[in-house]
C-alpha cells in the first residue's frame, strides 16, 4: 500500500503526459471483473519508458515503480500479442491527422507529407522568437585536452556546408547512393528551403552570419529552456557555451559564399 501511494507522486522525465495517455489507455486490455485490483497500467508503461530511456537493468527498477517483476510480466505478454503493434498502428495514424502537431524538419516534411495524404501546415519555432542553435557537443576535458581537434571538427563542417551550398549535387548524389529511397525533388526542395529561411548563413539584418555564436541568444535560449521545463536550472551561459570555434577563429571566413 505505502508503494502504491509513492508512485502516485512520483514524477519521472519519461513519464506519459496526460495526453499521451489519452490515446494509449483505450487499446490497453481492461481489467477482469473478479480477483485482485490490477496494477494501474499507466505505471507499467512509465516504468517500460524509464527502463528504456535509462538503460538500467529491471532488476533495479526504481522503487516509485511496480515491482520489477510485475512490469516485466506486463511487457513480456504485450510484446507476443496484439498490443505493442496496435500501439504502434495508433501512433503512425496520428501522423496523418489533420491536427495532430508534431515536430517537424521544414526540408523535409512539407515535401513527403502530402504524399501520404496530409496537409502538413507549418510554424516556424524561431518566427516567433525562439531561436535555436545547431550545436556541436563535447565534454569540457576534451576541449582542454584537444582543442585543435574541435577547431579541425569546426573547420570541416564549416567548409562542408558552404561547399553544399554552391554546389549541393555531389551531396545529392552520394546521399541517395546511400538511401536509394530518397526523391531528387525533395532534396532538391530541403535545398532551396535552406536557402529560403537563411538556416544557414542567417539573418544579415540582424547580424548573424554563418557560424556566429552570440551569447545574447544562448541566454534568452537558456531562459525559454527553463521556463519550458527542458532545464531543471539555468546554467552558467559563460562557462556552457564557448565562441571559441567560430570561423575566423579557425581560419575560416565569415561569410558563408566566399572562399574558405
Amino acid at each position: 500500500r505505502k508503494r502504491c501511494q509513492a508512485m502516485k507522486i512520483a514524477s519521472f522525465d519519461t513519464d506519459l503526459t496526460d495526453a499521451q495517455w489519452t490515446l494509449i489507455e483505450p487499446l490497453l486490455p481492461t481489467p477482469h471483473r473478479v480477483g485482485r485490483p490490477r496494477t494501474p497500467l499507466r505505471q507499467v508503461i512509465d516504468a517500460v519508458l524509464h527502463l528504456i530511456k535509462s538503460g538500467g537493468p529491471r532488476m533495479l527498477l526504481h522503487e516509485n515503480f511496480p515491482p520489477w517483476k510485475t512490469v516485466y510480466h506486463f511487457f513480456w505478454h504485450w510484446s507476443r500479442g496484439p498490443i505493442f503493434s496496435g500501439l504502434n498502428d495508433r501512433l503512425r495514424a496520428l501522423v496523418r491527422e489533420s491536427e495532430y502537431i508534431q515536430e517537424a524538419s521544414p526540408p523535409d516534411e512539407p515535401y513527403y507529407a502530402p504524399k501520404l495524404g496530409a496537409k502538413p501546415r507549418m510554424l516556424q519555432l524561431s518566427d516567433g522568437g525562439f531561436d535555436i542553435y545547431a550545436v556541436v557537443i563535447a565534454r569540457e576535458t576534451l576541449a582542454k585536452e584537444h582543442p585543435e581537434w574541435l577547431r579541425a571538427f569546426a573547420r570541416g563542417a564549416y567548409a562542408g556546408w558552404k561547399e553544399f551550398y554552391r554546389n549541393p549535387e555531389p551531396t545529392f548524389a552520394r546521399l541517395q547512393k546511400e538511401n536509394p529511397n530518397l526523391e531528387p525533388g525533395g532534396m532538391q526542395y530541403g535545398f532551396g528551403v535552406l536557402k529560403e529561411k537563411h538556416f544557414l548563413e542567417g539573418e544579415s539584418t540582424r547580424g548573424e552570419f554563418f557560424g556566429r555564436a552570440d551569447f545574447r541568444r544562448w541566454e534568452t535560449m537558456a531562459s525559454e529552456l527553463l521556463e519550458i521545463g527542458l532545464l531543471k536550472k539555468k546554467p552558467e551561459v559563460s562557462t556552457a557555451f564557448t565562441d571559441a570555434y567560430e570561423p575566423a577563429t579557425v581560419g575560416m571566413t565569415t561569410t558563408f559564399l566566399s572562399t574558405p
